[in-house]
């Protein structure tokens, strides 16, 4: 692979990273965001007397990698193995995600080595490039959510146990969390990363013009 060639491939590479960037930190801002939580409690106002209580050390449970058990005693034994598992895949979400970053932050290092005075113009094409990407994913899932109890449902079958994530309606996590929530939560997600994707084509479009402007600026001064 030539270097031209290679400068390719990082600027693709960059660009497809940034779809899943946007998205699972538009993710995570909403699994850890507990003025979220209260906002859709002020909704549908849960029969729970301590839920900010409850939701605020859930979060913790769920944020804190060495966090213990103890922040969730309030449910049952069969909902805390649930949340476990919860835990687990939001926390290998959260190392995925840092993976990814750190891919991104090493590609365009390496683009500022290869070629310093066209680092900005390439970081500015993948911006727009992975922010119409970003576009085009949202688009998929927000027809994708139009039957939401089937994506729900087919998340859970994916990522765990058969048996082990049906709870009864009665049951203090589905109170809390009944699937209104989790519809808001996804369209949370979608918007944030729509306005993140935006700015970031915004961006990239901003970086070219003055790139372009310097450009004309210097073959002015050449004549």
């Amino acid at each position: 692979m030539n270097k031209s060639s290679f400068k390719l491939f990082l600027i693709f590479l960059f660009a497809i990273l940034i779809p899943f960037i946007i998205i699972f930190s538009s993710a995570g801002s909403t699994a850890f965001n507990y003025s979220f939580y209260k906002s859709e409690f002020s909704k549908y106002n849960p029969n729970i007397e301590n839920r900010e209580e409850i939701s605020k050390n859930l979060i913790s449970y769920l944020k804190d990698k060495d966090s213990k058990e103890t922040l969730i005693q309030n449910f049952t034994d069969e909902e805390i193995s649930h949340l476990i598992d919860v835990k687990k895949l939001m926390q290998n979400s959260m190392f995925i995600l840092n993976i990814l970053i750190l891919i991104a932050a090493i590609s365009s290092g390496i683009l500022f080595y290869i070629n310093k005075e066209l680092f900005l113009k390439n970081i500015g094409i993948s911006a727009i490039i992975g922010g119409v990407l970003t576009i085009f994913a949202l688009i998929l899932l927000y027809f994708s959510l139009s039957n939401f109890s089937s994506v729900f449902t087919g998340f859970h079958t994916l990522f765990f146990e058969q048996g082990t994530w049906t709870f009864p309606a009665s049951s203090l996590l589905v109170t809390l969390f009944p699937e209104q929530f989790w519809i808001d939560a996804a369209s949370r997600i979608l918007f944030i990363s729509f306005i993140s994707a935006n700015i970031l084509i915004l961006v990239g479009i901003l970086i070219l013009i003055i790139k372009n402007r310097g450009k004309d600026k210097n073959v002015i001064h050449q004549f």
